[in-house]
């Protein structure tokens, strides 16, 4: 699956009708390969469909794996200081972090009336204001940013059950008293 600005419908599309171009699906870069001195890339490696690792020279190399791949090659690569939270020290890795999310499960006594399976399968709400380039994040000593959301995604049966303390875990034990809390909804 993938979005509609995705290389695979904005980029792709367009190389393909080149004739110095040629696409190698269902194989990984696993490493960029460096000349003798550590500091110019001269190619990659990758595993192809077969398993077996191959070697792609190339006069440029561009890290294009978003975020968490580029950080990966560039580790596996030995290309920059990876960062150690400890020191503060090094770049490759610093204030590697992707949708970072948190959440909450609540329990509502029997004396609370409503009904979870109302509204939208995954209505929500985001504050963007704190994302990307909206502010100068230059004297904060970061870059990136955050949102701000809540978000519902609909009454699932067993998967949004929250049960009262001390009742442990577990379909048994969850059943009896997800069906006492559904009744009394």
């Amino acid at each position: 699956m993938y979005s509609k600005a995705s290389p695979q419908t904005t980029i792709l599309p367009v190389l393909m009708k080149r004739k110095n171009f040629e696409l190698r699906t269902q194989s990984q870069v696993i490493k960029v390969n460096l000349d003798s001195s550590g500091k110019k890339a001269t190619g990659v490696t990758y595993v192809d469909a077969q398993g077996q690792q191959i070697e792609q020279p190339a006069d440029l190399v561009i890290l294009s794996a978003f975020q968490l791949h580029n950080v990966r090659l560039l580790l596996l690569s030995g290309i920059g200081k990876p960062y150690d939270p400890v020191t503060g020290e090094g770049v490759v890795g610093k204030n590697y972090a992707y949708q970072m999310n948190s959440g909450i499960s609540l329990f509502y006594d029997k004396d609370t009336h409503f009904n979870p399976f109302i509204g939208a399968g995954a209505a929500g709400t985001v504050i963007d204001d704190l994302n990307s380039e909206n502010f100068d994040h230059g004297a904060l000593g970061f870059i990136g940013g955050a949102y701000i959301s809540a978000t519902r995604t609909g009454g699932r049966p067993i998967q949004q059950m929250s049960l009262p303390p001390g009742h442990p875990p577990g379909a048994v034990a969850g059943n009896k008293v997800s069906k006492r809390i559904i009744s009394t909804r």
